[in-house]
């Protein structure tokens, strides 16, 4: 079976790495796809992901390609591909046409065969926007990174590069700096529970998209040298050695429907602080996630300072450590090819 996926983003996100990485066992020729509107009769199925992406490949604004049906976007569909959709988001992160945004996301709940959402009550999220027929749907969840994501060094020794105490607490976050991450409200919180615990750290690295928040990192960390920031891409290897150094990792989002920096977290053996979704419910069942209000730097920071005082980062550690053992990425993919079999062949 010829499985086609677009877009590509191997190259900054392992996610399709990991969940293609049992292609081979389960007799998936798997690549990349460059261009949607030209796809090859030999292809048997397409795979979209972050499907948003199809506005780069047209030549007219996306009012106007909505308003005349898509022309071309499923036309290899009378050659027999089908087409199956992982959703990410209820809607991009950025966007300025949300309407268009959502009609293309109608038009692939429309047209795909089968539409895999990770989590279940991602599905309720993604009903306040679009129709989906139900018998179309599987779930099957995020896995660990372990696989993919490295690090060479141990945690002390990367400590020690950015001149942080073996016995200190690390919070923070590594990856691109985004609007829709809000670390600014991570900021906050920070500000709040150093009042109370001055051996607290703050970690947040990642490439510079939101310059309100860096500016105000930057002003509080020349005030303190206990907040750090890494403003600049990471590369994989880096990446490592960075989130290696954290204990807590916090994401405060402004809205989310899947968080794979959560599993990434996992996989570095993290604790991890998420804020309350309910997109995200069914993680509460893991004893190494703490939720705090949405948007409430307060309660955030009544929380990690909960998860200090009384040591949760290292009481669920080998929680996390097991979770990782169980949920492989190995296992993940079989998963996936095999709900493909069940559905489509």
């Amino acid at each position: 079976m010829n499985l086609k996926f677009f877009p590509d983003y191997t190259s900054n996100d392992k996610y399709q790495t990991i969940l293609y990485s049992q292609s081979k066992k389960n007799k998936f020729n798997v690549s990349p796809l460059q261009n949607p509107f030209n796809v090859s009769k030999e292809t048997d199925i397409i795979h979209f992901h972050w499907i948003n992406a199809v506005w780069k490949m047209i030549d007219f604004e996306p009012k106007e390609f909505v308003s005349q049906g898509f022309p071309g976007l499923f036309d290899y569909k009378k050659n027999g591909t089908k087409t199956i959709w992982t959703i990410h988001n209820t809607l991009p992160h950025e966007t300025k046409d949300i309407k268009s945004e959502i009609d293309l996301m109608q038009k692939f709940s429309d047209e795909s065969d089968i539409i895999h959402i990770m989590l279940k009550e991602g599905l309720e999220e993604i009903e306040k926007y679009i129709k989906i027929d139900h018998k179309k749907i599987f779930f099957h969840q995020n896995s660990s990174y372990s696989s993919v994501l490295k690090n060479k060094e141990s945690k002390k020794n990367n400590r020690l590069k950015l001149n942080i105490p073996e016995e200190s607490v690390v919070i923070g976050s590594v990856g691109k700096i985004r609007p829709y991450k809000n670390v600014q409200l991570l900021l906050d919180a920070y500000l709040d529970l150093y009042k109370k615990n001055k051996d607290v750290y703050l970690l947040i690295a990642g490439l510079n998209k939101d310059n309100e928040a860096v500016e105000k990192i930057k002003k509080a960390a020349e005030n303190n040298k206990k907040i750090i920031l890494i403003e600049r891409f990471i590369p994989d290897e880096e990446f490592s050695e960075i989130s290696s150094i954290l204990d807590i990792a916090v994401y405060t989002y402004k809205d989310i429907l899947n968080s794979g920096s959560a599993y990434t977290s996992f996989s570095f053996n993290h604790y991890v602080v998420l804020p309350e979704f309910n997109a995200l419910k069914s993680l509460s069942n893991l004893n190494f996630i703490s939720f705090f209000k949405s948007d409430s730097s307060v309660d955030l920071s009544k929380t990690l300072y909960d998860i200090i005082k009384f040591n949760k980062y290292k009481k669920f550690e080998l929680d996390v450590i097991n979770w990782n053992l169980e949920n492989t990425s190995k296992k993940m993919s079989d998963g996936f090819f095999k709900k493909i079999k069940e559905y489509l062949i």
